[in-house]
């Protein structure tokens, strides 16, 4: 069923296109996403089985930048086929140590996207000071609150850098880049869609949900960031993730201001954490998977 479902949305993107199916092409993504909404979940087990190809044309660790504490390094996926290619920057969270998410580098590499993951300052393979040894001052007071701000600031300029460096690279697209990241790095993401229109759109996963809590300073400039969001943003929670309401306010502001926002919430995760991860967990992605094409498709030119 589901090759007899490519076949049809090929021959109809090939008809209807003209410049035919191109790997990393508009058509090609439109393609793949008629392919999985039709049927996703069955052709999701066939390629995250043990043992299926690893996708990817090319796959390697890069030195993407440079801070006081030194080097900055990301890892690159490159789909099949022959580029300029759409491209995705998907940002961590505060794990110390951020393993690329080959499920989640996976899905966007069939769809004919390279994928970028850097990692910031003090996580994994970059140089600095890691998320707990920065933060030296109680959340719960005011300059502990200022000081967890700053951190972000610091972090959303690691991706600024990140952007910079993928946009010299020959295969990607510089009219198709999104920016995207869970958690943490959600907060990260908003910042950057703050600071560069330069990105088709922004997704940010369970965004805040973690140091909402915190109130104050925190959610004002969080809410601040999303109100001066250059680009479309869409917003992915799970129903049981530690907070859903930085959503909920994200979108509402974003509304009031006239931008274009998206927020989507999913019965997803058993556990808080769980909920937390549907970003990059292999069900979660089922569920959020033809949602953001579509959204991401909208915006693309």
């Amino acid at each position: 069923m589901t090759k007899v479902l490519i076949i049809l949305a090929l021959c109809v993107i090939l008809l209807a296109g003209g410049a035919g199916y191109q790997p990393g092409s508009r058509a090609a993504a439109d393609a793949i996403t008629l392919k999985y909404t039709a049927d996703y979940a069955a052709s999701f087990v066939e390629y995250s089985r043990p043992g299926a190809p690893s996708g990817p044309l090319a796959e390697r660790w890069v030195t993407y930048g440079k801070t006081s504490y030194g080097d900055l390094r990301g890892f690159v996926a490159i789909p099949e086929g022959v580029g300029p290619f759409p491209t995705i920057i998907f940002n961590h969270g505060s794990k110390q140590q951020p393993e690329p998410k080959k499920v989640l580098v996976r899905f966007f590499n069939d769809l004919g996207y390279a994928v970028f993951l850097p990692q910031r300052r003090g996580y994994g393979n970059s140089a600095g000071p890691s998320l707990d040894d920065a933060l030296t001052l109680d959340p719960a007071t005011q300059e502990g609150k200022l000081q967890l701000i700053d951190r972000i600031h610091q972090e959303s300029d690691d991706v600024m850098t990140a952007s910079s460096y993928i946009r010299g690279m020959a295969y990607v697209d510089l009219k198709r880049i999104v920016i995207s990241g869970y958690s943490f790095g959600g907060s990260s993401t908003v910042f950057v869609a703050r600071k560069n229109p330069d990105f088709v759109a922004g997704i940010a996963f369970t965004t805040a949900s973690g140091i909402w809590r915190h109130g104050g300073i925190v959610r004002q400039e969080l809410i601040d960031a999303v109100r001066d969001a250059r680009i479309p943003m869409m917003f992915v929670y799970a129903e049981n993730d530690y907070d859903i309401s930085p959503g909920v306010v994200f979108s509402r502001e974003m509304r009031r201001m006239g931008k274009p926002v998206s927020l989507r919430i999913y019965p997803f995760g058993e556990t808080e954490q769980e909920a937390h991860e549907i970003a990059i967990r292999s069900e979660g992605i089922k569920m959020w998977g033809p949602d953001v094409m579509k959204f991401i498709n909208q915006w693309m030119p």
